[in-house]
């Protein structure tokens, strides 16, 4: 019936049938094949369906599905997947391993990192130790390793979000810090290590005096160490300092301080030394007395009260733009001293003493007194850009309001008021 109803012309727009898997005896196929040669564009599909494929074998480890099994969970897992996992670089930036793994040891990983971090500082500090321990140390062997180091112990302080608590004890630190700490003797001997002078693009053909990368990374670390504001850490900075016999000037704030006034365009000396007196003169960390160094006087007989006095004074009477280099960090410098001693009926203390020490120095008195230079520069120095602020125009009491002046805002909301009226 179906061939004779498309030999006749039935469902003139199929092009394609199956009857595949329909039994027929041989009369009916041999008259479908005849409606074929009728109807060109039919194609009719006979005979029986071919039994499916069987399915491919699954990778090891894989169930049918796309989903891993049990076993790639555990340990069938791809070369390039482990290899990943394994790599130092992604597991620094890259959460790797599942959530149940992490659960398992939380503290197996914290403790692998921290074992990690502190023979990496060990190691550091070891390179600086055998550099030292040259007949002639060079700056070029000191500067790489105290840069990482500065580098990472930076880290750990943004970490621990400072100043730290006054109670906070040497083993709550990080393995860096407390690495630093340890060795902090070493960074008194890096500051005594000078470096050759050099020509530089602003210095045309003349050898200027150079800081050296490692006596800047060296004052870096203090910095960042005296951040923490922690007595026991500026207690072990002090201690380590001067050896019996020698200068108290030769200590690690002194000795930075020292190194920032004596190369003025050594920005990044000026600014480090800066944070180290600056932590030293908190009131937490105030009462150790590292500030002390900072007084005593060096090889020669000069303290650096009248040395800041001086520069002080050199810049008196010039514009801030033509000043000497070191200008900036001795006026900062001053301010700090002269802020930290008690103004007015304010307890004394240890900074009571700071201001008997300063008050010895008679050119530290003329530059601190009231009629002293030290108040002008500093207006000077910290002026503000482009002058003093416009003041706001402001109408009396007693004025006719009839006149007002229009912001941007009511300007734009008078001007809708106006567009709505017209429109109705």
């Amino acid at each position: 019936m179906l061939a004779a109803a498309l030999a006749a012309g039935a469902a003139p727009n199929l092009i394609d049938l199956d009857l595949r898997d329909n039994p027929m005896d041989s009369g009916a196929e041999e008259l479908v094949k005849k409606t074929l040669r009728d109807r060109k564009i039919l194609n009719v599909q006979l005979g029986a369906i071919a039994p499916p494929a069987p399915p491919a074998a699954a990778p090891a480890g894989k169930k049918r599905g796309g989903r891993a099994s049990p076993e790639d969970k555990s340990g069938g897992k791809s070369a390039l997947t482990q290899a990943l996992r394994d790599n130092s670089y992604v597991r620094q930036f890259f959460q790797v391993g599942g959530e149940e793994e992490e659960a398992e040891s939380p503290r197996q990983g914290q403790g692998e990192g921290f074992e990690d971090a502190a023979s990496v500082a060990a190691e550091l500090w070891s390179q600086v130790a055998v550099a030292l321990d040259r007949d002639r140390p060079r700056p070029g062997q000191l500067a790489a390793p105290l840069w990482a180091l500065a580098e990472q112990l930076q880290l750990e302080m943004d970490d621990l979000m400072p100043p730290l608590l006054p109670d906070t004890g040497l083993g709550d630190l990080k393995p860096c810090a407390a690495a630093a700490v340890r060795r902090a003797d070493l960074l008194r001997r890096v500051l005594l290590v000078g470096a050759a002078p050099r020509v530089t693009t602003f210095s045309r053909d003349e050898p200027v005096p150079a800081a050296g990368p490692h006596r800047v990374a060296a004052v870096e670390i203090v910095a960042q160490l005296l951040r923490t504001e922690v007595p026991a850490v500026v207690a072990e900075l002090l201690t380590s300092s001067p050896k019996q016999g020698a200068e108290p000037a030769q200590g690690v704030l002194a000795s930075a301080l020292w190194l920032a006034l004596d190369h003025p365009r050594c920005s990044a000396a000026q600014g480090a030394a800066l944070r180290c007196a600056r932590s030293c003169l908190s009131d937490a960390a105030g009462a150790v007395g590292l500030w002390r160094q900072a007084l005593a006087p060096r090889a020669g007989g000069e303290r650096l009260p009248d040395a800041l006095a001086e520069a002080c004074g050199a810049a008196l009477g010039v514009p801030p733009g033509a000043r000497c280099t070191s200008s900036g960090f001795a006026l900062a410098l001053a301010a700090l001293l002269r802020d930290s001693c008690p103004q007015g009926d304010e307890d004394g203390g240890w900074r009571a003493e700071l201001a008997g020490l300063l008050a010895e120095r008679e050119a530290w008195v003329k530059l601190c007194g009231p009629e002293g230079p030290l108040q002008t520069l500093l207006l000077e120095q910290q002026g503000e850009l482009g002058g003093p602020k416009p003041e706001r125009l402001t109408l009396r009491a007693d004025e006719d309001a009839g006149a007002s002046i229009l912001s941007g805002r009511d300007l734009i909301s008078m001007l809708r008021g106006y567009n709505l009226m017209q429109q109705a």
